[in-house]
């Protein structure tokens, strides 16, 4: 997956990740895939996403696109900063907020 760079901050420059995360997944359900696993997509270069604002496009990508045939969805974060990010988004969506 290409990702986009992360510039100003403007929302405007949310929708191409979240576009990222939502093809990828229609991808898989098109393949018959049951199961994905992402790395944290946009927080690996110089011009990255913050991980607090990438994964909530994660999230959000991710869930807009899940379907009942798909089981299991993973993100592989390669540090501590990444995974409480997440961790803490993850948290945040499965409460309601």
């Amino acid at each position: 997956v290409i990702t986009p760079d992360w510039s100003d901050g403007f929302d405007r420059d949310d929708a191409p990740l979240l576009r990222c995360y939502r093809h990828a997944l229609e991808m898989a359900r098109n393949m018959g895939l049951k199961k994905i696993a992402f790395p944290p997509l946009g927080t690996g270069r110089r011009n990255a996403y913050p991980p607090d604002r990438a994964a909530r496009l994660a999230i959000a990508g991710i869930m807009d696109r899940m379907a009942a045939d798909i089981e299991d969805v993973r993100i592989v974060c390669p540090d501590d900063r990444t995974y409480r990010a997440f961790h803490m988004r993850l948290e945040k969506y499965e409460s309601g907020g």
